[in-house]
């Protein structure tokens, strides 16, 4: 979940919003990418501040977008690395620079998963305030997480800013479904 923030979105009002935090849960324990963006979209549109969400189930990709007025899906087969970046500063002012570093580092590497830690940890000297390890007066990056799956098993890796590592492992057999998007514990 990628918060967004595009020309003409409609403002936050966080006070009256759900946290977007919560809408992966949705997702997660659906059968196919299909039941997940069923899942999700079936979620009050208005409910949350406007947001991206970034599915995946074996190689296929979906891209679903909140803007406030619409749910949009986009689909596609995963066949190279790929780059989802926002900032509050506006989506657009930073995806250009992002992109470009990422294709250059990530993209066209022999190994762009050995490439991406240095991807996450860039910051250019004369622009930290788009760089993608982002520093600014009233912002900064404070974390790094990645996800792993293979096989049955998901690992979850998350590194603090200021130092020091969790690392959570999960058997996706054990991940309980959940049997729609207003229940969060009742098993299907």
């Amino acid at each position: 979940i990628l918060n967004r923030t595009m020309p003409g979105d409609r403002a936050a009002v966080a006070a009256l919003r759900c946290s977007r935090g919560t809408i992966g849960r949705h997702g997660l324990g659906a059968a196919d990418l299909d039941h997940a963006l069923r899942r999700i979209t079936a979620l009050p549109l208005r409910a949350f501040d406007p947001f991206t969400a970034v599915l995946l189930h074996r190689r296929q990709l979906a891209v679903l977008t909140n803007d406030g007025q619409q749910y949009r899906i986009s689909t596609r087969t995963l066949d190279r690395p790929i780059c989802f970046t926002s900032s509050s500063l506006g989506d657009a002012v930073v995806h250009g620079p992002r992109q470009a570093l990422f294709e250059r580092s990530v993209a066209s590497a022999r190994e762009p998963l050995l490439m991406q830690a240095a991807f996450h940890q860039h910051r250019w000297p004369d622009r930290p305030a788009i760089s993608v390890d982002m520093r600014r007066p009233d912002a900064a990056t404070v974390s790094r997480t990645w996800i792993t799956v293979s096989g049955d098993r998901a690992t979850l890796a998350y590194e603090p800013a200021d130092g020091g590592a969790a690392v959570l492992t999960l058997a996706l057999r054990d991940m309980p479904c959940t049997s729609s998007p207003q229940s969060s514990s009742r098993p299907s």
